[in-house]
């Protein structure tokens, strides 16, 4: 299947005493080698939120998910001069047992929000890292 100019980016987590923690998964170094939530392409006639839910399966293997938070949040970014539409979710999960993907990723770990915000590397993703907090802090 093609892919399409858009992509989902899945930020897990969980509560932990009060506390909202998140996974970050690191590149492979040949991959970049940086920190980033769940991020992938939608493929042609895939739905979204679809594409979301497999991304995680592939990325995280979850099976797991207590609730999907759907933010409306979605930004757009540039590559080989293609405009990219990056659609974000929020899922928060039950078991923390991530078994993620070694073609894609080096390492794993589940973080504050404040940690995070120090381990991402793109804007974009401290972004929508931010207003997924916002969102769930005003409702959890």
């Amino acid at each position: 299947m093609a892919k399409l100019p858009i992509q989902v980016e899945v930020i897990l987590f969980y509560k932990d005493k009060g506390t909202l923690k998140y996974l970050l998964l690191k590149r492979l170094k040949e991959r970049g080698g940086f920190w980033q939530p769940i991020t992938g392409g939608v493929e042609e006639g895939e739905e979204i939120l679809y594409a979301a839910r497999r991304e995680v399966m592939e990325e995280a293997g979850y099976l797991k998910v207590k609730k999907m938070y759907d933010v409306k949040y979605t930004f757009t970014f540039n590559v080989n001069d293609k405009v990219i539409t990056e659609y974000v979710f929020a899922f928060e999960v039950e078991d923390i047992d991530v078994k993620f993907s070694q073609k894609e990723h080096s390492e794993i770990m589940w973080v504050s929000y404040e940690e995070a915000l120090n381990y991402l590397k793109w804007d974009t993703n401290k972004e929508a890292l931010t207003k997924i907090h916002q969102y769930l802090s005003g409702i959890i």
